[in-house]
């Protein structure tokens, strides 16, 4: 489903901006957003991993800090989960 955030009770908050741009914050709801990605069609968030599908199909995940690598898992993808 496009724009699906979900997580397993962490402390990180994704969302989805209607321009494509993938957001997550990390701690207190004050946190700074931090612009993750862009060009994306769904974000996933488990504990410290983030996943993205993007517009043209990739999928990418991060895991550990925000400023992590991304780590290309799969291409041609529809939808994306972590667990």
């Amino acid at each position: 489903m496009p724009g699906t955030v979900s997580g397993d009770g962490g402390n990180r908050i994704g969302t989805l901006r209607g321009n494509g741009d993938a957001h997550v914050k990390e701690g207190g709801l004050s946190a700074t957003w931090v612009r993750e990605a862009d060009d994306v069609r769904q974000i996933a968030l488990s504990g410290k991993r983030i996943g993205v599908l993007k517009g043209d199909g990739d999928a990418r995940v991060k895991e550990g800090g925000l400023k992590a690598t991304w780590v290309l898992e799969a291409d041609n993808v529809t939808e994306l989960a972590l667990s």
